[in-house]
């Protein structure tokens, strides 16, 4: 398997869930996801450094509950939440 990318650009390396749409700007970066109503996602994202804040919102525009956890070692953050089979989006 070839990992090659770069250090410097925001990436979904993994996720339970279909991800369209990714938008890389100076520091912030957003996509959204879907998968099948009311099971659990896990994303692992590769970012450039630690996020100060991470929101995924619903359809609607309301917030969805998640959790996540940053490992400073591969600069990776591990999102979980509830999916929608609407696009919900991360950013």
């Amino acid at each position: 398997m070839n990992l090659k990318y770069s250090k410097n650009i925001p990436k979904v390396l993994c996720a339970a869930s279909r991800v369209y749409e990714e938008n890389k700007g100076v520091g912030n970066y957003s996509f959204s996801s879907k998968s099948p109503s009311n099971t659990y996602n896990v994303i692992c994202v590769f970012l450039p450094a630690k996020p100060l804040l991470i929101m995924v919102k619903r359809p609607d525009g309301s917030s969805c509950d998640n959790t996540n956890a940053w490992d400073s070692l591969s600069q990776t953050c591990l999102l979980q939440f509830i999916n929608s089979a609407d696009a919900q989006i991360i950013y």
